[in-house]
């Protein structure tokens, strides 16, 4: 879950020319592997996962094939095993070995600490994000994960410290201001987050919707979250977006319709959804998690 962020397909096309230019330079494999992988957030546009994890993969295979002690190429395909297999094992020993093969990547540092996180050990993916940042302290992406770290952690007064201190150096940050909006849900702030997101949300629909619904209906604001629910079921009326379904699961949820909100949770762990096991890690399904069939979701993502 992030604010959206423009597509951008420049990446993929200098990777590409760079192994046109090179067919034996392992990074440009990887890159594109990244590249692949990337694109299933939302944050970079949420495509089909059936159609960029195969690529992904096909790509970081090709790296450690030409490679095999390419640290970028193994983080590569334990990007691909933790967010597409869901082979959190696997993963693990792929960013383990990269980060032995290069102590100074810190893209290895940043894939694990998501796993880290998933497998319960917090206080070790908040390790790897810190280290995965000070690697790369110029990397937006680094610095957001950060402080995303510290929110899955609970964290909250050390997470919005370090996303406040994102908007001091860019006020129109929209993936900080994302953040601080879901901290403040946490603490119940329902009408400073309506106000903070009403207006990302008037630009795209389809951005901050969940957490904007889900801020209404505990606000005592049913008919508005309703009406998210309405403009998302219009935009993808028969349920083929994996991040508008579990949008609308977030909505379900602030709603007290749990039911509603897992049945829509497994149709996107079944269309694996690139996203979906970090559901585990996000306070807005806090509520969902003495449901009974809370169990049957941690199952589908193949999660402890």
């Amino acid at each position: 879950m992030s604010a959206r962020r423009p597509k951008r397909a420049a990446p993929i096309e200098h990777y590409r020319k760079a192994y046109e230019l090179d067919r034996q330079f392992s990074q440009a494999y990887a890159g594109l592997a990244d590249c692949y992988v990337i694109r299933t957030t939302v944050a970079y546009g949420s495509f089909p996962t059936e159609e960029s994890m195969p690529v992904a993969k096909d790509y970081a295979l090709r790296a450690l094939e030409v490679d095999n002690t390419s640290s970028e190429a193994h983080t590569s395909l334990g990007g691909v095993q933790l967010r597409f297999e869901w082979d959190f094992a696997e993963a693990e020993k792929e960013f383990k070995l990269a980060i032995s093969l290069n102590p100074d990547y810190s893209q290895a540092y940043f894939w694990y600490s998501h796993l880290l996180a998933l497998t319960g050990k917090m206080d070790e993916s908040i390790a790897a994000s810190v280290k995965a940042f000070e690697l790369d302290p110029t990397s937006g992406q680094a610095e957001m994960n950060l402080g995303r770290s510290y929110f899955w952690a609970r964290q909250y007064d050390r997470a919005r410290s370090h996303f406040e201190k994102m908007l001091e150096k860019n006020p129109t940050d929209e993936n900080a201001i994302y953040m601080i909006g879901l901290i403040l849900l946490q603490q119940g702030a329902y009408d400073k987050v309506i106000e903070m997101y009403l207006p990302m949300h008037a630009v795209d629909k389809t951005n901050v919707a969940g957490p904007l619904g889900f801020a209404y209906a505990k606000a005592g604001r049913p008919e508005e979250a309703r009406k998210i629910l309405a403009e998302l079921d219009a935009i993808s009326p028969r349920n083929k977006d994996g991040s508008l379904m579990q949008e609308k699961a977030i909505i379900h949820i602030a709603l007290k319709e749990m039911d509603r909100a897992v049945d829509l949770l497994l149709e996107v762990c079944n269309d694996r959804f690139a996203s979906f096991p970090f559901f585990k890690l996000e306070p807005l399904f806090d509520d969902l998690r003495s449901h009974p069939r809370y169990a049957d979701l941690l199952r589908c993502a193949r999660l402890p």
